[in-house]
């Protein structure tokens, strides 16, 4: 923790805990940012979630193969399943394993690792929320949307921004 700037130690007086905006490394960032009830970091954590999502979409419809989209189908396919049985557990796999896929189909090394730290997060947001009918809908429908962008191949979405995902 020392070496991420987390806490300082002044020898002879304790150990403390630095703010926050001192840290020096993402992962306890995200985790402190999950835990706290404070409507600015929280929305401050989805900005940074959906500038990574949305630039990994746009480097991965001109980087893509064809087996990513293969991949992408085939979870799109095991969320609509999962959603028409009711099967919470897979609907949230499967939207996971979407996201990794697009992570990975932008040929950049460095972006699944930048998502990494958002991973936990999106799983646990997703078993709250994916266990309601009406938001699996609405996830399989951007989902949809993300697929179609990139099956375009083309880095600019047709709408100001990506769909989410």
């Amino acid at each position: 923790m020392r070496a991420q700037n987390v806490v300082r130690v002044l020898r002879g007086r304790g150990t403390y805990v630095n703010p926050p905006d001192r840290w020096t490394a993402l992962e306890p960032v995200v985790r402190a940012a999950s835990r706290t009830t404070s409507g600015a970091l929280s929305d401050r954590l989805i900005e940074a979630r959906r500038l990574i999502e949305n630039g990994a979409c746009e480097l991965a419809a001109s980087r893509r193969t064809e087996e990513d989209l293969e991949a992408l189908r085939q979870h799109l396919a095991v969320m609509r399943e999962a959603a028409e049985a009711g099967d919470t557990e897979q609907f949230v796999q499967a939207d996971i394993d979407f996201h990794d896929t697009v992570m990975r189909a932008t040929g950049n090394l460095f972006v699944p690792l930048l998502f990494e730290p958002f991973g936990p997060l999106l799983v646990d947001g997703r078993r709250e929320t994916s266990a309601v009918p009406e938001i699996r809908t609405n996830a399989i429908a951007h989902h949809e949307a993300v697929l179609t962008a990139l099956e375009s191949g083309s880095p600019k979405p047709r709408a100001k921004r990506w769909p989410r995902i």
